[in-house]
């Protein structure tokens, strides 16, 4: 009983750290997308 309640309990912080993962670096990936495409942007329009 005490190995299935820390094995659920493990499942459910990986699935926390999983979901909090994937939404930083989703956050991250799109600042940098942005960040990119301004850049590009600006190269443009001095060229």
């Amino acid at each position: 009983m005490l190995a299935l309640g820390i094995g659920t309990a493990m499942k459910s912080i990986t699935a926390l750290g999983w979901n909090l993962w994937s939404t930083v670096s989703g956050v991250v990936l799109r600042r940098a997308l942005k960040t990119l495409d301004d850049f590009m942007l600006a190269l443009i329009d001095t060229n």
